[in-house]
């Protein structure tokens, strides 16, 4: 399932230093496709693969979540446009 995650940052330096040492090492069943930061980089859009919002949200709550308070949104395929294959 493809899960869209707003991530509101309170230490930028930390969470972006964070998400570099993880994404080469994603749990299997995890895939990021997008990562759409501000300029500031305290806030970010990102769009998971994962089975649920349960295990997606687990484990970003313990890389990123001292970080930054994340928000999860299960995505509707059947009505989204252009989302990833």
């Amino acid at each position: 399932m493809l899960i869209v995650v707003n991530h509101d940052i309170t230490h930028p330096q930390e969470f972006w230093g964070a998400a570099q040492t993880e994404l080469p090492n994603l749990p299997a069943g995890i895939k990021l496709h997008l990562s759409a930061p501000n300029a500031e980089g305290n806030r970010a859009t990102c769009i998971w693969e994962a089975d649920s919002v349960e295990t997606l949200s687990t484990y970003l709550e313990r890389v990123t979540g001292a970080y930054c308070k994340n928000g999860y949104m299960a995505v509707e395929a059947k009505n989204g446009i252009g989302l990833p294959g």
